[in-house]
């Protein structure tokens, strides 16, 4: 009631009370997980949003809402719970009939960026996408495991890719797979 009505404050410490008060595997966890994590989102806590949402999911994985409703919170977000479970989760959203991996995109994204090495690699093309060859070059083994992660090739085989970085790469491998067929 606190949620519908505005009173995101009000509600999130009702959740959180009935969290507490509600043991795992009961039936009610898993909406209570929900709709902290919905709670937490309004309030601007999005980590933390996410993750309690990520947790109902786990609490109730038949739950298809449940499913539904992690996939919209993250549709545009920049942040991901940084834990191998979340990683997980993502993987099975984008395996969802009734998900639009659209929406899971930039939070693959976040998720990728997680891994220190990436996100320099990703940065240092962003920053000079005149040298992506030679920045490929001399980040050979960490593009080669960019490009081998399950979370990646999953992102490309099925949405649209918003990160510049990445997106110049995928240009410049166009190009050369073109130029091949010309020769």
């Amino acid at each position: 009631m606190c949620l519908q009505s505005g009173d995101a404050a009000g509600a999130a410490e009702h959740f959180h009370r009935g969290r507490k008060a509600t043991p795992a595997g009961h039936p009610l966890r898993a909406i209570l997980l929900a709709n902290l994590g919905l709670a937490r989102l309004q309030l601007g806590h999005g980590m933390e949003g996410l993750a309690l949402l990520a947790q109902a999911v786990e609490a109730a994985p038949g739950d298809a809402e449940a499913w539904r409703r992690l996939a919209g919170a993250l549709r545009h977000t920049r942040l991901a719970p940084p834990t191998p479970a979340f990683r997980e989760i993502l993987l099975q959203l984008f395996d969802r009939p009734d998900v639009n991996p659209r929406n899971l995109a930039t939070a693959a994204i976040a998720v990728l960026r997680q891994q220190p090495e990436i996100d320099r690699l990703l940065e240092s093309i962003a920053g000079a996408p005149g040298q992506l060859a030679e920045t490929l070059e001399r980040e050979a083994t960490t593009a080669s495991q960019l490009i081998q992660d399950h979370l990646f090739q999953t992102l490309l085989a099925t949405a649209p890719v918003p990160d510049v970085a990445i997106e110049f790469v995928l240009v410049q491998l166009r190009s050369d797979l073109l130029r091949l067929t010309e020769g």
